[in-house]
């Protein structure tokens, strides 16, 4: 169902590409765009849409190693880092945020971070900790990477909300030989 009719413009608050569609069964890509300052998403290796905000379900998070030793020698950025998933309606999971989460235990509520990813510091995507900036050069090495989510919030302001990610801490795989 390759659709770029304004109910999917609507449902999933993108601006679809004119003379591109969305096909909303098939997986998409999505990275931060840094000139339009909003969210590309890619599906078959073309931008078809962009969005202020997009939320994907069944994630998995990329980092093309030849592309960031590109960014790290040339000191120049390029989409080399992406979280590809399903769309989703965003209305769907702020009403889950705004409306269920309060009705949870406090110790079965939904655990949701925040994820980065800065090329400069390290080769995969890793959890923020609270109260600190994504930047942040201390926080970053000993933060756990992020391989994949059950569900990720992709915000106006460029940030990465996840709930259900796998995360893997460095220091636990040294731990366990």
């Amino acid at each position: 169902m390759n659709s770029s009719t304004p109910w999917v413009e609507r449902m999933f608050m993108v601006s679809v590409r004119q003379g591109r569609g969305i096909d909303v069964r098939s997986p998409v890509r999505v990275y931060r765009n840094l000139q339009r300052k909003t969210w590309s998403i890619q599906q078959d290796g073309l931008v078809v849409a962009y969005a202020p905000r997009v939320v994907l379900t069944g994630c998995k998070f990329h980092v093309n190693e030849a592309g960031r030793e590109r960014v790290l020698r040339d000191k120049r950025k390029n989409v080399h880092a992406y979280i590809s998933g399903e769309l989703t309606p965003v209305d769907e999971w702020i009403d889950y945020l705004c409306f269920n989460e309060s009705r949870f235990r406090e110790d079965y509520r939904p655990r949701i971070v925040e994820v980065t990813y800065n090329p400069y510091m390290r080769g995969d995507f890793v959890t923020s900790p609270p109260g600190t900036g994504p930047w942040t050069k201390f926080s970053m090495g000993t933060q756990p990477s992020v391989h994949n989510a059950d569900t990720v919030y992709f915000n106006t302001k460029g940030k990465l909300l996840v709930a259900g990610a796998n995360v893997r801490r460095k220091y636990q795989a040294r731990e366990a030989k």
